[in-house]
């Protein structure tokens, strides 16, 4: 957690002790700020608990802070107050100028219940606040946590011992929490160096904008000390944890993306952080570029980087990014975008300055956990001729053992196949040639050829090439759903990618930032792969337009969303079937009957989603927002015919998912 504002005029209030975040998703009330009553100012935001000093600050507020919420009621032994507008504040305010609250000292259970606009109240978030007389004037650490690097999510909140399982955690990182006097963290482990933290969160292995860099700990007993300094530099109490790793992973590539073994058609991290005894599902919810991120300048890159990793609002990465490897010799690129030492000769060998240049931004892109949709070649890209050879063999290698390690990794022979001047049977001999060399020398990543034009997937017999990414021409959400996913399905065994929907995604992302236009359609388009069970990237991001963050944000919830579901067990449903299932406004389903699990969907305005030839019994319901990201949770049920009727919760905008699971 991030404590780095300050009381104004001299004022001090320090914070001393922090619990577990709130599940924001879960509920409406996200957090709470204490306020300086006198200057309207935020001093420190509290999540679950906390500690303040109001030593040289006796006049303060708090303020909860909401989404998609009218009204919060306050309860507890700090007062009741009913807020009907923001700011939300325990004692009130008047337009923005909050009431004083001189609290004495002691311990507060403050409750804020959130009510949406339609009067449907939300989950209730408590905070216990500790007021505290005696002033804190050093620095302080007050406890540790231990992240997941790969979800950006809290594993445990600890004093100064701890205990965690590489096996279920492969990849960590640790974050001291500190209070408002801290302003940098200097954090040893015994080997001598020292990595200072000048920006929050203060993590011990560093992060990029709040995403945490990764540590792999072999198992073992690790000591981290972390010393506190304040902006005038002096130093603090030395905090130092003992933590002990257990079950190294049986394999480096634990967590990497991978073709569900028990499903083809979807992709699974190799891991199970739920504990259900399956492979947690992965969605691609990615950019469709841009192609050249490779070559572009060092700023640039970077720039993109950043745009997918970090949000305003959302903390959850873009999930995919597509890029070649070689775009000269007959590609889209400039003579001077190859790997090789000679540009001019592909036979050169491998350029390895230029390999730890794209190493230095793919690993950042890996780190967050965002897929690498890899092509080793441009579209007509012949670097060695039209016929697969011994040097297009060589080359394949020499690529994929470079990046090979990374874990989120989908490599693709060459995009659009059949593209440029060779035959038919020359494009299939390179492509499984390709195929054929990728596999030699990586035996765990995914494999995937690109068609061009709408074309159906013509590797379907081929044991390496298990990923179809296709290029459509396709330009609304219904013939995405019911063209392009068909072909993900029909007499298939392959992961399906909605790789480019061109040029219809482009003029979107161009329509959305001319004027507001574009949004909308793209985002029910990638809803409406996903409910064809195809994974989606966004046409031309980043090439001639960039994509304005609200269209990335709609990337991150729909990966959010389908990562928190089993969808991988589910088959998308067509024509006859679909409309034999389908009740109420539902317009698509992904279905398992046999666990009675459903995704339903609609983008249009309805009251009811439901499905029919459901089992019997009681239901738990899980409503999506893909515009906000709201959630709401209640329960259902399907009766002795098979049929589930559930009204749509109020809050809940036109384009509304739901996910159906028996319990």
């Amino acid at each position: 957690m991030a404590l780095n504002s300050q009381p104004r005029r001299g004022m001090a209030l320090v914070l001393l002790a922090v619990a577990l975040p709130l599940g924001a998703l879960a509920q409406s009330v996200t957090s709470f700020t204490v306020v300086n009553s006198d200057s309207d100012t935020d001093i420190v935001t509290l999540q679950t608990s906390g500690s303040v000093s109001v030593a040289g600050t006796p006049r303060i507020n708090l303020r909860a802070n909401t989404s998609n919420t009218a009204k919060v009621v306050f309860s507890g032994n700090a007062g009741s107050r009913t807020e009907n507008a923001a700011p939300f504040a325990l004692k009130g305010d008047s337009a923005g100028n909050y009431n004083a609250w001189s609290p004495a000292a002691g311990t507060y259970t403050i409750t804020a219940t959130p009510y949406t606009s339609a009067g449907v109240v939300g989950q209730p978030a408590t905070l216990t606040l500790t007021i505290e007389t005696q002033a804190v004037a050093q620095p302080a650490v007050a406890n540790f946590t231990i992240v997941d690097a790969d979800s950006g999510t809290d594993i445990a909140t600890v004093g100064t011992s701890s205990t965690v399982s590489s096996a279920t955690y492969p990849r960590i990182n640790v974050r001291a929490n500190v209070n408002g006097q801290t302003r940098s963290v200097v954090f040893q482990d015994g080997s001598g160096a020292a990595l200072t933290d000048a920006t929050p969160p203060f993590s011990f292995k560093g992060d990029s904008n709040g995403v945490y860099s990764p540590w792999s700990p072999a198992a073992g007993v690790y000591t981290i000390e972390a010393t506190p300094y304040a902006a005038a530099g002096g130093a603090g109490p030395l905090a130092r944890l003992t933590l002990t790793v257990t079950g190294h992973p049986p394999t480096t590539a634990k967590g990497r993306l991978m073709i569900d073994p028990d499903n083809p058609h979807y992709f699974v991290y190799d891991r199970d952080r739920n504990g259900d005894g399956q492979r947690d599902p992965a969605y691609l919810a990615g950019v469709g570029g841009p192609e050249g991120f490779l070559y572009l300048s060092s700023g640039r890159k970077q720039t993109i980087v950043n745009r997918l990793t970090g949000s305003a609002s959302l903390a959850t990465p873009v999930n995919g990014i597509y890029f070649h490897a070689t775009r000269a010799f007959g590609g889209d690129g400039g003579s001077t975008e190859t790997p090789f030492v000679n540009n001019a000769d592909p036979r050169s060998g491998i350029d390895a300055a230029k390999m730890a240049d794209w190493r230095s931004y793919l690993q950042q892109l890996d780190d967050a956990g965002i897929v690498l949709w890899f092509n080793l070649l441009d579209d007509h890209a012949l670097p060695y001729g039209c016929d697969y050879n011994a040097d297009y063999g060589s080359y394949a290698q020499s690529i994929v053992d470079r990046f090979k390690d990374l874990l989120h990794l989908v490599w693709v022979t060459q995009e659009e196949y059949r593209w440029g001047p060779c035959s038919k049977a020359q494009n299939d001999a390179r492509q499984t040639g390709l195929a054929a060399a990728i596999r030699a020398a990586d035996p765990d990543h995914p494999v995937a050829t690109h068609h061009m034009g709408g074309q159906a997937m013509q590797f379907g017999s081929d044991a390496n090439i298990r990923v179809f990414g296709q290029q459509t021409n396709n330009s609304s959400p219904e013939q995405m759903h019911d063209s392009a996913g068909r072909q993900g399905w029909t007499n298939s065994s392959w992961v399906y990618v909605m790789a480019e929907a061109h040029p219809w995604h482009r003029d979107l992302i161009d329509a959305e930032l001319a004027n507001g236009s574009g949004r909308t359609p793209m985002r029910r388009s990638n809803w409406a792969t996903a409910l064809a069970g195809g994974s989606v990237m966004m046409y031309d991001s980043f090439e001639s337009s960039d994509p304005t963050e609200a269209m990335l944000d709609d990337l991150r919830r729909l990966r959010q969303f389908m990562e928190s579901t089993p969808f991988n067990r589910m088959t998308p449903l067509f024509d006859t079937a679909l409309a034999n299932k389908k009740l109420d406004g539902t317009k698509y389903i992904l279905a398992n009957d046999a666990a009675g699990q459903y995704i339903l969907y609609a983008d249009a305005a309805a009251t009811r989603l439901g499905v029919r030839g459901a089992p019997a019994g009681s239901y738990e319901l899980t409503w999506y927002d893909p515009v906000t990201g709201a959630r709401q949770s209640h329960a259902g049920a399907v009766g002795p015919d098979g049929q589930g009727s559930f009204v749509k919760p109020g809050g809940m905008g036109n384009e509304v998912a739901v996910f159906v699971r028996k319990q």
